[in-house]
């Protein structure tokens, strides 16, 4: 029953009354202290009172990552290709909320300043985005990944981008579908054995062969690539590769390429092996494309 409440919220904001309601705001992912004082007022008698409160801010909402996302044209005339991206919500009664960024593999992305594109899908929904890189504006000649935030996801997404060839349809591959992946299942510099090889690749009369690595933190990675030869495990040489913050690195035939896009082997093969050790630097994702 004091005369009067005198509240300083140690962020700047004051009150006054008995029992006021005040909000603190966190920006950033960084806990952040603050000292709040009560000063009351009896008669001429003044009585103060300071609390620390720690502010935690929210967890940072959920990632997936879509590899192999295209808009260009093919190295065969007439071949032109691109990514469709469907989105599905596999919650059976509750509805979720996405965001969906476009990663361009040209350049350095800013993940501070990406373009966030919001869909609402409900229980069991989904929604199919034709050639997902013209809809993010992106002009003919582009590539990279596609990052995915869940807002409000329930349980995580089905996320499957194809990735196919509209032009030539007797020419280049058909259709090579790519599932989506998290931040925490990529490949590390203590990865599983199992989890650095890419296998089954062709340089030859039949096929070719590009590789490609998608940064998934907002760190540079550091990786390097050892070519093996399928059949006798001879290693035909290795190629250092920077991936820049949720950047990808495209390397085309690089089996054939010379340094230092690739290791230069003039000879074809049947079947090759390659091996990715991060040496440095966040999760990254490799993947390689065989094509007819």
């Amino acid at each position: 029953t004091a005369n009067s409440y005198a509240w300083d919220f140690g962020d700047g904001t004051t009150a006054t009354g008995k029992n006021p309601t005040h909000a603190f705001t966190v920006n950033g992912a960084t806990s952040k202290a603050f000292t709040t004082t009560l000063t009351v007022t009896i008669g001429s008698q003044n009585w103060s009172t300071s609390q620390t409160f720690t502010v935690v801010p929210p967890p940072a909402p959920p990632e997936w990552f879509v590899a192999g996302m295209a808009y260009l044209q093919g190295s065969l005339p007439g071949t032109l290709w691109q990514t469709d991206v469907t989105v599905f919500n596999p919650d059976p009664n509750r509805p979720a909320t996405y965001s969906l960024a476009f990663l361009d593999g040209r350049g350095v992305a800013d993940p501070a300043n990406l373009v966030w594109r919001t869909i609402n899908l409900g229980a069991l929904q989904s929604i199919w985005a034709q050639n997902i890189l013209l809809s993010f504006g992106q002009p003919l000649g582009s590539f990279g990944a596609l990052l995915v935030r869940g807002d409000s996801a329930p349980v995580p997404p089905v996320l499957t981008a194809r990735t196919f060839n509209i032009g030539n349809p007797t020419k280049g591959t058909f259709g090579l579908s790519v599932p989506s992946t998290q931040p925490s299942s990529g490949l590390t510099p203590q990865a599983a054995l199992a989890q650095q090889f890419l296998i089954g690749l062709h340089e030859d009369n039949t096929a070719y062969t590009n590789v490609g690595l998608m940064n998934l933190t907002t760190d540079w990675s550091h990786a390097q690539l050892t070519f093996l030869d399928g059949s006798s495990a001879a290693t035909l040489g290795q190629v250092n590769v920077d991936v820049p913050p949720y950047g990808v690195a495209q390397l085309t035939r690089p089996l054939a390429a010379a340094p230092p896009n690739g290791v230069g082997f003039p000879d074809p093969l049947a079947a090759f092996s390659v091996r990715v050790t991060l040496l440095s630097g966040g999760a990254v994702f490799p993947y390689a494309t065989v094509i007819d």
